[in-house]
């Protein structure tokens, strides 16, 4: 095979910039033998992330128990990935312009493989959590650069092919996590999931090693350091403060304080990026209603999807009593329609348009939330099917369209800035979905957990509320606690507590589903058709997930 495929050095014209196009017939053979190889490696990396998201959160009543982790510190466990990603993704894609995005790839996956080693071999909470942070830093680096591999292997016309190839091996992942996930969990161990990681990045690295991709586009291009120091600052300022409303309070100094710190830097990176000669977030693309408007839906979109698959798989092991295997298993009707819709949903925006579809899938998306609101706190899996489905088909069907839409709003030689644009959003909302459900989940179990303890007299015998974090877990803490309490006292105790956490997240899903359904409304009302709208085609689409 090597022996047919060209070999073009770095200084053949058509590698050099400003002549970057396939022109010649032994650059076009060179694409074609090293796509396949090329198309793993990005693949490969895409799928260790979105693994990630789903077959950690299955493990995280185990980690509790097993760590001793509190309701909040367990959050952290996911924001702490999804808020070093959120803030270090638009720097990620800029490394990529300054590097190339085989070398981003492979560092990312050395990092991410590292993390996930301190991760399995965590002794206690804060190394466990350090280690999550430092997987999110290496997928910054990743992802972007997945997504920037598609235009360097293929040409322009199957662009939305191989995105919609990647998007499906991807959602594969995505709907193995669970399984993957409670196997380990409950017949191995939970640090197991995270020693999936580095085998899978050392092949990503092994094929990318000797592979020969075109230099960065614009290697001298500016980086926007002010900007992306005060990007860092104001978000990771106000999810930490969500985050920790429980332990702060939601009125004290610290949680304001922090608070409205967070409010000022993201205040003071706007005026800069105003400033900026090559700016991290640019806000001229935000000068398109179209795209503004598909920018917040599908924000709110990872919202609720992240939301639902942490919180809801907490809820199915326990609030309903299920085992990590089990839970795994009634959690894939959220995930199992991705890979046959995925593909679809875009060959459909194609064909109608893809406003129809993101809208329609968004709607379908705010009902499968509003089903889970209402029937959550009857704690009875089959009326939860018949919306977790709903929920899936929604979660796939609305965002491939968004990103083309979105797309269409700006000119095409803004596509690839706009595609880091999106994909940075998409973090964002992400993590904040965390941050705010998690806070309303958490506030509500408080105040009816106390409400509970002082009804019942347990307030009397030195039970604290804090003290029975982890209860359903099974936490050692929470053991001890109930070991002083009588029999039947200790029983009612946790029959309540999972119909506590079944109320909790029911109020948590209705308050997700009415954020879905506002910013359903603006896309609505922002992204109706315009005769200036761009109409080329979407060359760099970030995959469903």
């Amino acid at each position: 095979m090597r022996a047919r495929c060209p070999n073009l050095a770095a200084g053949d014209p058509a590698h050099t910039r400003g002549r970057d196009t396939p022109a010649t017939a032994g650059h076009r053979a060179l694409r074609r033998c090293a796509a396949p190889r090329r198309l793993i490696a990005a693949t490969l990396a895409l799928s260790m992330l979105l693994l990630d998201q789903t077959i950690v959160s299955v493990a995280l009543p185990a980690m509790q128990r097993s760590l001793g982790l509190d309701n909040v510190r367990l959050q952290w466990v996911v924001n702490g990935y999804l808020l070093a990603l959120a803030v270090l993704v638009a720097p990620g894609g800029r490394i990529v312009d300054l590097l190339d995005w085989r070398r981003s790839i492979m560092a990312g996956a050395a990092l991410f493989g590292a993390a996930s080693l301190l991760c399995g071999l965590a002794p206690d909470a804060d190394v466990l959590l350090a280690g999550r942070a430092l997987q999110g830093v290496g997928a910054a680096l990743m992802m972007p650069a997945a997504y920037a591999s598609i235009p360097d292997v293929f040409p322009a016309a199957a662009h939305g092919r191989m995105l919609g190839t990647m998007s499906g091996i991807g959602t594969v992942c995505l709907s193995l996590g669970p399984l993957v996930g409670g196997a380990f969990t409950q017949l191995l161990d939970w640090r197991l999931i995270f020693f999936v990681n580095p085998p899978l990045c050392l092949v990503a690295i092994v094929i990318l090693r000797r592979l020969q991709v075109r230099p960065a586009a614009n290697p001298h291009r500016h980086a926007d350091l002010r900007g992306a120091a005060l990007l860092v600052a104001g978000l990771s300022a106000i999810v930490v403060a969500l985050m920790q409303l429980r332990t702060w309070g939601a009125t004290s100094p610290t949680t304001l304080g922090v608070a409205a710190a967070g409010v000022a830097l993201l205040v003071l990176f706007v005026l800069a990026e105003n400033r900026s000669r090559d700016p991290l977030l640019p806000p001229r693309l935000f000068r398109a209603p179209a795209f503004t408007g598909t920018v917040i839906l599908v924000a709110v979109w990872s919202f609720a999807v992240l939301g639902v698959t942490v919180f809801a798989m907490l809820y199915v092991q326990l609030a309903l009593g299920y085992g990590p295997i089990a839970a795994g298993v009634l959690m894939l009707p959220t995930v199992i329609l991705s890979p046959p819709l995925s593909p679809l949903a875009g060959r459909w925006a194609d064909r109608i348009g893809p406003r129809p579809l993101m809208l329609g899938g968004m709607a379908i998306l705010t009902l499968g939330l509003a089903g889970m609101a209402g029937f959550a706190h009857l704690a009875r899996y089959a009326l939860m099917l018949p919306v977790f489905l709903l929920f899936g088909a929604g979660r796939v069907l609305g965002l491939t369209p968004a990103n083309k839409l979105a797309l269409d709003a700006v000119p095409p030689d803004e596509h690839g800035i706009a595609s880091g644009v999106l994909l940075a959003c998409r973090e964002m909302g992400s993590t904040l979905g965390i941050a705010v459900l998690g806070s309303i989940l958490v506030a509500v179990e408080d105040r009816r957990l106390t409400a509970h303890l002082a009804h019942v007299g347990l307030g009397t015998r030195g039970i604290e509320k804090s003290s029975l974090d982890g209860l359903l877990a099974g936490s050692a803490r929470a053991q001890h606690a109930l070991a002083a309490l009588p029999p039947n006292l200790a029983q009612d105790l946790r029959l309540e507590s999972a119909s506590i956490l079944a109320d909790a997240f029911g109020v948590a899903m209705g308050a997700a589903a009415l954020i879905a359904l506002a910013a359903l409304l603006f896309a609505f009302a922002t992204t109706r058709p315009r005769p200036e709208a761009h109409l080329a085609t979407s060359p760099e689409l970030p995959p469903a997930d």
